[in-house]
């Protein structure tokens, strides 16, 4: 369920969605593997591996731990959400689930794509991201998002003088006196949509927490990004679940 009534013109405006997962058996088995993974409960042949400071993800791949990791995605319609606010038919390329320490922030403001003066980085067109965070009893601020972010961008810009961090220029800072900043909390059953071109941060937190990522882009990208291997069959068991909706 959103709480846009026009997702379409909602999300090209704000480059954002939030919306609430639907309670049920998928949404109750989807948080009882997150929390199981959180309190290091975590099933045979898989694995916490470190990427980013103080965070750890999932391996081998997070889309084989558990049925409901897909398919809380196709009883709530995501699937056709996506497809909707793109515009275009969109898969799944990618599924993260991420344990985060408590702390500083392991992402400061950033854009995943941007263009300088010598390279182009991320998807482009921008891929599209659903982050759900386990719920806890203290709600805690996850994420904050630049509000039209994803519309107000400058190419072209010197690595060495003008980015302040990477993905994170000296334009993008201005954009704090221009842009509403909106926070996502880790309220029950909660998840937020956006695109990835957006200037987004992941906030200090007092609490460790967990939380899953969707990554959805078209085949074209997909098979550019991930040139076979294990996004390649995670894109087509996600195709045929869309398929037999």
């Amino acid at each position: 369920m959103l709480l846009e009534e026009d997702p379409l013109r909602e999300f090209f405006k704000k480059g954002f969605l939030f919306g609430e997962f639907k309670k049920s058996d998928n949404l109750i088995q989807l948080d009882k593997n997150l929390k199981d993974i959180y309190e290091n409960k975590i099933k045979e042949n898989f694995k916490l591996e470190a990427k980013y400071a103080n965070t750890k993800d999932l391996r081998p791949t997070a889309f084989d731990y558990d049925n409901s990791f897909l398919d809380i995605l196709i009883e709530n319609k995501i699937n056709k959400l996506i497809d909707h606010i793109a515009q275009k038919d969109m898969l799944l390329g990618h599924v993260q689930v991420r344990y985060s320490k408590a702390g500083h922030s392991y992402m400061p403001w950033h854009r995943d794509v941007y263009s300088t003066s010598t390279r182009d980085v991320g998807m482009m067109p921008p891929a599209i991201k659903l982050i759900y965070y386990l719920p806890e009893e203290k709600y805690e601020n996850k994420l904050e998002i630049l509000e039209g972010s994803h519309r107000l961008s400058m190419n072209g810009l010197q690595e060495e003088t003008d980015y302040i961090l990477p993905g994170f220029n000296t334009f993008d800072n201005q954009l704090f006196k221009a842009c509403k900043r909106r926070i996502i909390q880790n309220k029950s059953s909660n998840f937020v949509i956006f695109d990835t071109s957006c200037a987004h941060s992941v906030t200090e937190t007092k609490n460790d927490s967990i939380r899953i990522i969707y990554i959805f882009s078209t085949e074209y990208q997909i098979r550019k990004t991930f040139p076979g291997g294990r996004h390649i069959e995670l894109m087509e068991k996600y195709r045929c679940l869309k398929t037999k909706q």
